[in-house]
């Protein structure tokens, strides 16, 4: 047994081979593993319409608050709501409106009030019952107190205007 190398033994009709034969090598590259994806270019597809969504009501949020102050400072001023209450109180309106006769959500116009000064110039819509109009204020406020220079209300459907300024102004 000194030196030589042992023989392959045969069983049973099958040929085993020396272990050191070569072996057929792959000649392409070997792929790395793929680079995993962040969580970015995972998710972006869905991320980027849910954050334009979101901005864009955050913007109708802020808008929207905006037109709720707005509006509040508009109805909470006393022209406002005195022109209000005389719609409301006069009897040409009410045969024309009916009642009750609600003021529109929407105020357009100005209106400035610095301490006892101050200046108001807008116009409401007006519904009722029976038909539906538009109040038109101008008016300017001195020592406290409101002066109305027009305050009269247009009813749809008719060419003229009711006056509300004879009880007002004292006119």
């Amino acid at each position: 047994m000194g030196g030589c190398a042992r023989a392959p033994q045969l069983s049973r009709g099958v040929r085993h081979t020396d272990s050191y034969e070569k072996k057929p090598v792959n000649t392409q590259a070997i792929a790395p593993p793929p680079i995993p994806q962040t969580w970015w270019q995972r998710n972006w597809k869905w991320v980027v319409p849910a954050g334009i969504v979101g901005c864009l009501a955050a913007l109708a949020c802020f808008v929207g608050l905006i037109l709720l102050f707005v509006f509040g400072m508009f109805k909470g001023s006393d022209a406002y709501r005195d022109a209000i209450a005389q719609v409301r109180s006069d009897p040409g309106v009410v045969r024309e409106l009916g009642e009750p006769i609600e003021p529109g959500w929407w105020v357009s116009g100005s209106f400035h009030v610095t301490g006892p000064s101050g200046t108001a110039d807008f116009e409401t819509p007006l519904r009722g019952p029976s038909g539906r109009g538009t109040l038109y204020v101008t008016a300017e406020k001195q020592a406290g107190r409101w002066h109305y220079k027009i305050l009269e209300v247009a009813v749809e459907g008719k060419s003229d205007r009711i006056n509300l300024l004879r009880d007002v102004n004292g006119v």
